[in-house]
């Protein structure tokens, strides 16, 4: 998956991607650079000539492209209905408790 999209305020597709195992190629942009953990590449912004080395790396290279994969796989339980569900249920009770507590 390959976006030159600097701005990405809910990202779903970069997640949808990496759901389906797919290797990332992104920029490194805040909201952006936190969705790569060993499963892609960032080039900078603009950068045209460095998006089309990592392009072209990772079209070229089988071993990294299973690499990135099985990272996407692994990074997408992280993101799955069930564990967001868990982690927003978190954030609404520790805030409850915290207006309990005033």
């Amino acid at each position: 998956f390959i976006t030159a999209s600097k701005t990405e305020n809910q990202p779903m597709t970069i997640l949808e991607a990496t759901a389906c195992g797919t290797p990332l190629i992104l920029p490194y942009e805040k909201g952006i650079k936190e969705l790569i953990v060993g499963n892609g590449m960032f080039f900078e912004p603009d950068n045209i000539k460095e998006l089309a080395e990592k392009i072209l790396a990772l079209s070229t290279n089988e071993r990294l492209f299973k690499q990135y994969r099985k990272a996407s796989l692994k990074l997408s339980e992280k993101y799955n209905g069930i564990n967001v569900a868990k982690q927003f249920e978190k954030v609404y009770i520790d805030n409850i408790k915290k207006l309990a507590l005033k």
